[in-house]
């Protein structure tokens, strides 16, 4: 009697990674991919920066992924708003 107890308590994590984790874990990434591309767009349009700027930011955009997109939005963009 024990045993039927004990299985009937007995939850299963599979359909949360399979089902709603991994639709987080796209989410996450097509956000992710948004961010860089919006930024390396943002950088290369930008008229305020100097040519030498611009060379560095989209190298640091390129070159960090999500850390430099991420940079760039809230340091080099300043630039552009002043």
């Amino acid at each position: 009697m024990n045993e039927f107890l004990f299985s009937q308590n007995n939850v299963d994590a599979a359909p949360f990674i399979f089902g709603g984790g991994m639709i987080l874990f796209i989410l996450l990434g097509i956000l992710s991919f948004v961010l860089f591309l919006s930024s390396l767009i943002d950088a290369i349009q930008n008229p305020n920066l100097d040519p030498t700027s611009r060379i560095v930011w989209i190298l640091v955009i390129l070159l960090t992924n999500g850390l430099g997109a991420v940079l760039y939005l809230l340091i080099g963009r300043s630039r552009r708003l002043a």
